[in-house]
């Protein structure tokens, strides 16, 4: 059953348009930290200091229709770029992201097992050093959204948390442990609603997170 205060929001949720959401960054800072990286530079010399979720859904798209490590890798840097955005901290985490041992491996795993709706054990997979739910979500987000996988993970970082509990109060424990974030069957459980409540109302499941993002900003 959709909540309803999404049914009164309708209308607003229908105006949203993911595929537009540009995000801008400072190529300065993310290249003090990444300029080691040579998918951060191909990114940075064609997405110059804004990226949108559109272009990301192009990554996602070449990395699934010709899968290789460095689309993939891409992919992952392209959605720290878009999620932390001009977040001062945000390009020294996602080098201290793809420095942890066995990075490469990790987003490469995570990658397969999403475009496989296996989102379960993509969360369980998921280690890398300052990279938390809130931000490998995303990740899984435009993974499936490449992949054109039917119910597609969604993001579920602290804003849409915040948005979804000033309306549901205690109704949002079922899909987050807000003392360690780290829960994947809640998580799923999230992915389920949100696709049932998008049918019902007509609308893309990823309309209704921006639009749960966009309420809480």
């Amino acid at each position: 059953m959709v909540p309803n205060f999404l049914l009164q929001q309708s209308g607003r949720i229908r105006s949203c348009d993911p595929i537009s959401q540009s995000i801008t960054f400072f190529p300065e800072t993310w290249q003090r930290q990444l300029g080691w990286n040579r998918q951060y530079r191909n990114l940075a010399g064609v997405y110059r200091g804004c990226i949108s979720r559109g272009d990301l859904f192009k990554i996602g798209a070449a990395a699934y229709n010709s899968p290789t490590e460095d689309k993939v890798i891409s992919l992952f840097v392209g959605t720290m770029l878009w999620g932390y955005g001009t977040t001062g901290y945000g390009a020294w985490r996602t080098n201290k992201m793809l420095k942890t041992p066995d990075a490469n491996r990790t987003i490469m795993c995570a990658w397969d097992l999403v475009n496989q709706s296996r989102v379960l054990e993509a969360y369980h997979v998921f280690n890398l050093d300052r990279c938390g739910p809130a931000f490998f979500t995303k990740f899984f987000y435009f993974a499936g959204r490449g992949a054109s996988i039917a119910e597609y993970p969604l993001i579920l970082d602290s804003i849409v948390y915040e948005t979804l509990k000033s309306y549901l109060g205690t109704g949002v424990d079922k899909y987050v442990k807000r003392s360690t974030w780290w829960w994947p069957e809640g998580y799923q459980r999230y992915i389920q609603d949100m696709h049932s409540w998008a049918s019902d109302l007509g609308v893309a499941a990823d309309q209704i997170e921006l639009h749960l993002f966009s309420a809480g900003s």
